[in-house]
């Protein structure tokens, strides 16, 4: 056990998120990144996801294999909204993963292969709804 005991060592933890949350907010845009071992058409049966955008967006996600939904996102469910060359791909509000371009097909093909989603699978959920069961 250490000498500090863990009441003081989670007390010192925390306060070190302020600091972890600034090197976080990094200038710059986001860039998706594709998984190593990308989840399979099966794995993205099981996510459902919203489609906030062009209907040809929606008929790409599910030729990917996403279980693409006509109703608002449910609760772990994720949520994908395009406009303006931007797709954002959110779970309760919370961020998982965006990519930009104009190109439906391309942007279907990059969120069946991201990192960010092959994570949200492994984990169920994101990292933020872990900790916050209860929701936003």
């Amino acid at each position: 056990m250490h000498a500090l005991g863990p009441a003081r060592i989670i007390a010192a933890m925390r306060k070190c998120w302020p600091l972890l949350l600034s090197f976080a907010c990094a200038v710059g845009q986001w860039e998706s990144v594709p998984a190593e071992h990308p989840p399979t058409q099966y794995e993205l049966s099981f996510l459902r996801v919203t489609v906030l955008g062009p209907p040809e967006l929606a008929d790409a996600m599910a030729r990917e294999g996403f279980k693409v939904v006509n109703h608002p996102a449910y609760k772990e469910d994720l949520e994908l909204k395009y406009g303006h060359g931007v797709a954002t791909l959110r779970s309760d509000g919370y961020f998982v993963d965006e990519i930009r371009g104009d190109d439906l097909d391309q942007i279907a093909y990059r969120f069946a292969r991201s990192k960010r989603v092959k994570d949200f699978i492994v984990m169920s959920g994101t990292v933020q709804q872990r900790e916050n069961p209860a929701g936003m």
